[in-house]
Formats: structure tokens, C-alpha cells, sequence
């Protein structure tokens, strides 16, 4: 079993980010979005990520803490290395990892508004570091139905590789 001990997870200002995939992410986000609180659904098509796809989840929103993976981008790792295509926040392993990630992505849910965070933990008594971009859009154009997430690798153990060598 992986475990993730949390050190620090600290918001860090979006408009600050500075890993250029990233922030293209985020412009086209706000670009779609415009005058509105975040984008529809319908805005969004698979070519938005292209740059980075390996490194995008997409999130349903469930319900209050309640988020379900239905797309676990191929080049992220988690202490588990899972796939978590099809599953839930909850079903990681290790349940402080676990509580990380949908308190994170439940701060999303109820603002509305996007969040990047600097993650530094220690997994399997390795150091566990990455950037976490996570955007919101609407089905309705008032609540979050869906999560569009970024994940950046700053230093992560290869033991946490679920497909080989990782590049971004």
C-alpha cells in the first residue's frame, strides 16, 4: 500500500504560473470563459489540451466532495500508481492523499473559480513535489460540473512512473 504523508499545500496566485503549457491552458480557460464565471461544457473540445493531454484529468463533479475521474491523463503519477480513469478522489490508496485532492478540487466546486497549488509531500518516504492547475466549467453556467486538471511533476520519484520515463 502507498502512503503520502502532506507537507505543505500552498495556493499559489494563477497568475503567477510559469510553466508555459500551463499557462496557455490557463488563457484559452479564460479566453472561452469571458465575461462569464467559467466556461460551458460545450466550449471545451480535446484539441484545448493538445499541448499537454498526457497531464490532463477531466472531473466530473458528483456532488459535494464528490468527484469522479473520467479521463486520468497517461503521463501523471500518483502514490498509488493507479490509473484512476473511472474512479473517485476517494479511492486512492492512501486516504491523506485521498482528502488532499478533494478538498482541493471541492474549493474549486464551491468558488467557481480556478486554483493552482504547490504540493509537496513525501510517498512511500520519497519526496513527492507537483503543481496542480485546476479549472472549473459549467454545464448550466452556475455550478461546476466538471474539473479540467493539470498536473506538473517537480520532483517525483520514478517508483511512482506508471508508464516509463515522464517528459513535459
Amino acid at each position: 500500500m502507498a502512503s503520502f504523508k502532506l507537507i505543505s499545500a500552498t495556493p499559489v496566485p494563477v497568475e503567477y504560473i510559469a510553466n508555459t503549457k500551463f499557462a496557455i491552458l490557463y488563457e484559452r480557460w479564460n479566453q472561452l470563459r469571458g465575461a462569464r464565471r467559467m466556461p460551458a461544457e460545450f466550449d471545451l473540445s480535446s484539441g484545448e489540451f493538445e499541448p499537454i493531454m498526457g497531464r490532463i484529468h477531466v472531473v466530473a463533479v458528483e456532488g459535494p466532495k464528490r468527484f469522479r475521474f473520467r479521463r486520468y491523463g497517461t503521463r501523471t503519477t500518483n502514490p498509488d500508481r493507479a490509473d484512476m480513469t473511472g474512479k473517485t478522489t476517494l479511492d486512492f490508496q492512501s486516504q491523506e492523499y485521498a482528502n488532499t485532492v478533494t478538498e482541493q478540487y471541492e474549493q474549486v466546486r464551491q468558488s467557481g473559480a480556478p486554483s493552482l497549488y504547490a504540493i509537496e509531500g513525501l510517498a512511500n518516504d520519497r519526496p513527492y513535489r507537483y503543481a496542480r492547475l485546476t479549472l472549473p466549467v459549467s454545464r448550466n453556467g452556475t455550478d461546476v460540473s466538471t474539473l479540467i486538471i493539470a498536473s506538473l511533476r517537480i520532483e517525483v520519484s520514478t517508483q511512482f512512473d506508471r508508464w516509463g520515463p515522464l517528459e513535459l
